[in-house]
């Protein structure tokens, strides 16, 4: 029995500049009705962007992807509303955080990456990722534009 999908409103071969197509989520929730729960994915940086696709696609759920990483986590807390201020002060604390999970589930990570080159290249983005995030500082666009 199928519980729920996913539907990334996006084609496997636009590249991520091309904006996410949530009327695709919106039609698959159209077709699915009660009978499948659809989860959203594409374009979701923060919380007003998730109360926004679950607004105009009535999906049940959303898939956090590109958003998680340049918030560090922190768009899964309530409390904060997208701003870099917060973002920067919270950058050593999440990076550390990162890594402790990183040496955690390192095992999982050599299945999910198998090759040396692989795993380099997730590092250098996540890496990426914390230099742009600290590079936000005095600045109050960037990150989320």
């Amino acid at each position: 029995r199928l519980d729920y999908v996913t539907v990334h409103a996006r084609h496997a071969t636009d590249e991520s500049t091309v904006p996410a197509r949530w009327q695709h989520i919106r039609a698959a929730k159209k077709a699915a009705g009660s009978e499948l729960l659809v989860l959203g994915n594409g374009d979701v940086f923060n919380r007003a962007d998730a109360a926004a696709m679950r607004r105009e696609t009535g999906c049940d759920g959303i898939v956090v992807a590109r958003g998680a990483i340049r918030s560090a986590g922190l768009i899964f807390e309530q409390g904060w509303h997208g701003d870099n201020a917060t973002l920067v002060a919270s950058a050593d604390q999440l990076e550390k955080r990162y890594l402790e999970l990183v040496r955690r589930f390192q095992a999982r990570e050599r299945r999910l990456f198998p090759t040396a080159e692989a795993r380099s290249k997730y590092r250098k983005y996540h890496q990426g990722a914390f230099r742009r995030i600290r590079g936000l500082d005095g600045h109050d666009n960037g990150l989320f534009q």
